[in-house]
């Protein structure tokens, strides 16, 4: 009866200091974490505490609360900074994505312009190709002339042609 009762306080005095450490450190307007540890530093009032289930669950459900001993502590602390760790790459990941996208978008934009580019420059190069037969053209029948007009046939030096 003795061992009753004293689980009987034990059980109250958990829900108490649950309830304390709710109030004081789960505050989400401050950006607080959406919960709290429990610590209890003995592992047999853990293990006791753990066996009640209901209690357990209770103080979770109502005040957000995870009970933790010696022998948990540790991996709950590592287990929470994994998640912070996902959550963090999660975050990048997202920024990443963001960047290749803008990489992609002034990527196909640079692309569009060289291309462009090209036609143009294509179409400047067909043009002087078109004016310079036109010149060498009209320079030939000029030469061809050259005898009837008694006057020495000048040659022209085609240096495009020897570029290409």
């Amino acid at each position: 009866m003795n061992n009753e009762l004293s689980y009987v306080e034990i059980e109250k005095s958990i829900e108490h200091m649950a309830k304390d450490i709710a109030s004081k450190y789960i505050n989400l307007n401050k950006k607080t974490t959406p919960f709290a540890i429990l610590y209890l530093p003995s592992e047999y009032i853990y293990l006791t505490i753990v066996k009640n289930f209901d209690l357990v669950t209770k103080i979770f459900d109502k005040y957000k609360i995870f009970i933790q001993g010696p022998s948990t502590i540790i991996a709950f602390i590592y287990n929470l900074f994994i998640q912070n760790q996902n959550l963090m790459i999660s975050k990048n990941i997202d920024k990443i994505k963001n960047l290749f996208l803008d990489i992609q978008k002034n990527y196909k934009y640079l692309n569009d312009h060289i291309n462009e580019s090209h036609k143009q420059i294509t179409k400047a190069s067909n043009s002087i190709e078109k004016a310079k037969k036109y010149t060498n053209s009209t320079f030939n029948k000029i030469n061809n002339s050259s005898g009837i007009l008694n006057i020495e046939a000048i040659e022209i030096k085609n240096e495009l042609e020897n570029e290409s």
